[in-house]
């Protein structure tokens, strides 16, 4: 993704977007007294909690429970950012790539750099 950038800006964007972890929180369908009984709260790698009101769990039926903390969890996955690639870099070793990366970084920035004088 990030050989794949066309400016300072962007490659800035797709590499904070690939490093940070941001938060994501999703709740259910399902509304009790105007709130929804189970919240999912997840970064970009994990899930990191599940909230379930006691008081709806009792009363629910366990796939209904189910059901709504894997709802939860797809809207989660539909939040966090899809990073694919346009080329193949598949030919290339790891050493060949981390070249070309510090390549392609000193070039957009020395665009950058060129344009802003």
């Amino acid at each position: 993704m990030l050989l794949e950038t066309r400016t300072w800006e962007q490659y800035t964007t797709v590499s904070s977007s690939m490093i940070n972890s941001g938060r994501y929180q999703a709740s259910g369908q399902v509304m009790v007294h105007g709130e929804h009984p189970v919240t999912v709260t997840a970064d970009r790698t994990y899930l990191r909690s599940i909230d379930v009101r006691s008081g709806w769990a009792a009363t629910a039926h366990p796939e209904k429970i189910g059901d709504e903390i894997l709802r939860c969890a797809e809207k989660i996955r539909s939040m966090r950012p899809i990073f694919t690639a346009q080329g193949d870099y598949s030919r290339f070793t790891d050493a060949d790539l981390e070249y070309q990366l510090d390549r392609h970084r000193l070039r957009l920035l020395d665009e950058r750099m060129d344009d802003g004088r």
